[in-house]
């Protein structure tokens, strides 16, 4: 497709999904002041937002609400502005509570934020500072607007005593398992983390405590620190870089009632292969305690990312008191399509689909596919009395309630429960194509099977595709984007992640080893790809197919017969059993509605088309 024929209002519509939140047009970034307002029913979900331009400049507060986390109002301005603030120069990412300064739920809304009074911040330039101040502002009207807290800013700046090089997004929740490390009565107040990096030593996230009836009165407690700069256990885990954004903790149980402790932070400066720095978005379960000062402290045990993919980041998140989950949304960027498109369709970047992370364990595991358990280092292990392990890991999954969007059963190509020995593939194509599509697949893979996939089809002929795969021989599992597009320009380069299915404890007296199944989840929207393997390995892309669309989907299994055994059974054959396969035409409609805010006035390209 020639793309010089499009319209401005096609090349707008062209890559933009429809059941992911986005604002209304303009550049977004990192999701801030999420919650749930129990008074009137109300999800929150804020965003940086620039809706002057595709680009990063002027930080602003778009604001989206929603009643199920899957239909969102969104404002077609911004609630909270630069100029508002007291004169920043941005603002900055932050959190929401549901009551007022005085910890009262009286119909009052609270955020807390990072308010920029001096660019640049970056962890590679000398830090300025002030530069970064804790801001507090209130809403009587459900978010849609909202004012600045007269004794701004709450708090001024980092610790004097630390040489930092970044200091922001503050987060605030309860968190019991800290008050009992400090020995005080648990749920009687709120801790506040506060992101960023100690000048030489390593990324940290400053710790204070706050009180529940009094958001404005933070006293600080210490930093929460990586071992060391580009702390790399494995590539199990990857790298905790240099300085960390966007930080949030949580406490989840286990079945017997133990706490399990996480962080979650956005990484900057992790080190590539070849030495070049990047982001990531990591997390890491940590042992809580207290150091011989008497300063709370986290001792790594075992981490990882929370998303492979290169485009995901500024992952933050809340407590949903309705599904008992804890809910994450990240932002998705548009940096993989070269600025000119960004111009040309007037906006960049959007949010993740809300996910849920929990602790999950595996019980009766006897070892991994390849790799000794001892060296996976983004699990924890605890011996069992009969010598196998139970293995535990932060699971991540798309939030229940987007099951609500699944419309009608699309074909699959699986028509017989096994594929056979050596390479085979099959197709089915849809009666029509489809932008917005979810699968759901499980299969049982025999000890011979290499390589096992599909691919969505984004022309008629298959020969745009993108293809996700397992490669159980290298223990990865990869989206090629490599034939998803040809549009010139477009950064391609495949999404990898680290992953293994463990095995378990023969308890049949047949002397097999039961394995586990190959578990994914993938749904699609247009541009945006979010797939879910075994609820532990997340990678989230975007592919800008030329007519970003799906006619259909093909499966395919590589083997590679191991001529130093014996097969004995039908699933060491070679053989692939599909326990479950199904693919879903996703809904959208009406899931994103746009709103005018009589609170401002601020034009924003195309606004008043969507309207």
């Amino acid at each position: 497709m020639d793309s010089k024929n499009l319209s401005p209002s096609e090349d707008f519509l062209r890559w933009r999904p429809q059941y992911h939140l986005q604002a209304p047009s303009g550049w977004m970034n990192d999701a801030c002041g999420l919650g749930y307002d129990p008074r009137t029913g109300l999800y929150h979900v804020a965003y940086q937002w620039n809706p002057g331009s595709a680009h990063w400049k002027s930080i602003s507060w778009g604001n989206a609400r929603s009643r199920d986390l899957c239909s969102w109002e969104v404002l077609s301005t911004p609630s909270i502005i630069p100029e508002s603030d007291g004169g920043s120069k941005g603002v900055f990412t932050g959190c929401l509570q549901p009551t007022n300064v005085d910890g009262q739920a009286d119909g009052v809304l609270t955020i807390l934020y990072t308010s920029a009074r001096r660019l640049p911040i970056h962890y590679t330039l000398p830090y300025d500072r002030g530069s970064e101040r804790i801001h507090m502002a209130t809403s009587r009207d459900d978010g849609k607007s909202w004012i600045p807290y007269t004794g701004n800013p709450i708090v001024p700046g980092p610790p004097p005593e630390l040489d930092v090089i970044g200091w922001r997004d503050p987060y605030v929740a309860e968190w019991h398992s800290m008050d009992r490390a400090l020995g005080r009565e648990p749920g009687k107040r709120l801790y506040g983390l506060v992101s960023g990096g100690i000048k030489d030593k390593a990324p940290a996230a400053f710790l204070y405590a706050i009180g529940k009836d009094a958001l404005n009165s933070w006293e600080y407690l210490g930093p929460l620190s990586a071992p060391c700069i580009n702390h790399t256990p494995s590539q199990w885990t990857g790298d905790y870089g240099v300085n960390w954004e966007v930080g949030n903790f949580l406490s989840t149980t286990d079945k017997s009632a133990q706490p399990h402790d996480y962080l979650i932070m956005s990484v900057e400066g992790c080190l590539s292969e070849q030495g070049k720095p990047h982001n990531a978005q990591m997390w890491m379960h940590a042992w809580i305690g207290i150091d011989d000062k008497g300063k709370p402290t986290m001792t790594f045990d075992y981490g990882g990312r929370l998303d492979h993919g290169r485009r995901y980041y500024a992952a933050n998140s809340f407590w949903d008191p309705i599904s008992q989950h804890h809910v994450v949304f990240g932002w998705l960027q548009e940096h993989d399509l070269p600025e000119i498109w960004h111009d040309r369709q007037c906006w960049s970047g959007m949010l993740s689909l809300p996910r849920v992370v929990k602790h999950s364990e595996l019980h009766s595991v006897h070892g991994a596919l390849a790799t000794a358990l001892s060296k996976i280092t983004s699990i924890g292990k605890t011996l069992e009395p009969k010598g196998t392990y139970t293995i535990s890991t932060l699971a991540s999954a798309p939030h229940p309630a987007l099951e609500k969007l699944r419309g009608n059963l699309l074909p699959f190509p699986s028509p017989t429960p096994a594929m056979k020995h050596a390479t085979s593939t099959r197709i089915a194509m849809f009666p029509h194509p489809t932008a917005h599509l979810e699968i759901d697949v499980s299969c049982l893979l025999a000890l011979d099977t290499r390589r096992v996939g599909l691919s969505m089809l984004h022309s008629a002929d298959a020969k745009q595709r993108t293809t996700m795969y397992f490669d159980a021989r290298e223990e990865t599992f990869v989206i090629d984007r490599s034939q998803s597009t040809t549009i010139a320009g477009v950064d391609t380069t495949p999404e990898t992640a680290p992953h293994t299915l463990f095995r378990f404890c023969d308890t049949s007296g047949t002397g097999t080893v039961p394995q586990e199944p190959l578990d994914v989840r993938a749904l699609y929207d247009v541009s945006a790809l979010e797939v879910f393997v075994n609820e532990r390995t997340a990678i989230a892309t975007r592919i800008y197919p030329d007519r970003a669309t799906c006619f259909g989907i093909e499966v395919f299994l590589e083997s590679e017969p191991d001529t130093q055994s014996q097969p004995k059974s039908a699933a060491e054959r070679g053989e692939v059993a599909w326990t479950r396969s199904q693919c879903w035409e996703i809904l959208p409609d009406q899931q994103v509605h746009y709103s005018k805010n009589e609170n401002e006035n601020v034009d924003c390209l195309f606004c008043s088309a969507l309207i």
